[in-house]
């Protein structure tokens, strides 16, 4: 396929910059925008309830036709007991 003007046109990359590569003015507006902190609670997680919901996984797996290697059910309840 030839290079016309208007396909030279359409493939210039003139003008492109990185993503990274703010200005100025933009970084100036991304840094006033960081200054205010977001307030957010620390996420607390009961690790025995995940425990649990991962064992129950493991034990409902054979019902919905999945197979589990053998000993992986025996070790997790060990770890949890």
């Amino acid at each position: 396929m030839a290079c016309t003007e208007i396909t030279r046109r359409q493939d210039r990359r003139e003008g492109l910059r990185y993503a990274s590569g703010l200005s100025d003015t933009e970084r100036g507006i991304a840094e006033a925008i960081d200054a205010f902190p977001v307030p957010h609670e620390a996420a607390e997680t009961d690790l025995r309830a995940v425990a649990n919901a991962i064992i129950l996984n493991l034990k409902t797996a054979k019902n919905h036709g999945l197979t589990i290697l053998p000993g992986v059910l025996a070790i997790a309840e060990e770890v949890i007991e």
